[in-house]
């Protein structure tokens, strides 16, 4: 914006001393218009000093914009790749869990699997991420591409970590709704990775379905083995 109105100020600056020089070769007898031109001789010195001042500082404030723009998008590219570093790293575990709560929910008692599915969760999901917590304080540089899948990624990983131990202590042993709690949990792991989807296709990271079982019935020994320890 700065760039286009410095350029606007310049255009309206020669148009105006063209003006006022072809005014005044009509309101004052000049033999030729060069005798106008020495007239005008020390303001035109004066105008064309300000454009070159002018025209250079447009350049270099429009070369300095482009610099920065490109710095912040480089900038906010390299956070993106690093937290998508990351994302793949969480989204290993992740994928087991998608694959062992799609099987678990179509059992004829999924309820009797909440437990075990919480504990299996406990034991995939990662409880540190170095990477998204030293970026937060960053907000400026991460750039608004990045800010919605991963900040809400992270959220929702987050809340879902947190959860578990109310979960597995208070809602799974609840026989009459541990089917709801199961399905719940499924259900966060599924939406958690819609956002690990948009990122990967994004920064190029394994896409959602790599290393997930094309049966998700070959998960089941995973989810027994994790249940074995429900009530």
């Amino acid at each position: 914006m700065l760039v286009v109105g410095a350029v606007a100020l310049l255009i309206f600056v020669v148009v105006a001393i063209a003006a006022l020089l072809a005014l005044d070769l009509q309101r004052t007898e000049h033999r030729h218009w060069l005798d106008a031109l020495k007239t005008w001789q020390q303001l035109i010195g004066s105008v064309l000093g300000f454009l070159g001042a002018a025209g250079v500082l447009v350049l270099s404030t429009a070369i300095s914009q482009e610099t920065d723009r490109v710095k912040a998008a480089n900038s906010a590219h390299a956070i993106g790749l690093g937290l998508a570093y990351e994302v793949q790293a969480i989204g290993v575990g992740l994928k087991a869990a998608q694959a062992v709560g799609q099987y678990d929910l179509t059992l004829a008692n999924p309820g009797e699997k909440c437990v075990g599915y919480a504990e299996t969760l406990q034991d995939v999901m990662v409880t540190n991420t170095p990477v998204y917590a030293a970026v937060l304080p960053r907000m400026v540089d991460f750039g608004d591409a990045n800010l919605h899948d991963f900040v809400t990624f992270y959220a929702l990983y987050t809340n879902l970590l947190r959860s578990l131990p109310s979960v597995i202590a208070k809602d799974c042993p609840d026989t009459e709704h541990a089917g709801d709690w199961l399905a719940f949990m499924v259900g966060q792991v599924e939406h958690i990775m819609d956002y690990y989807a948009s990122i990967a296709d994004t920064y190029g990271i394994a896409n959602a379905q790599t290393g997930v079982p094309q049966d998700a019935s070959s998960s089941a020994p995973v989810s027994s083995s994790a249940s074995s320890s429900s009530p």
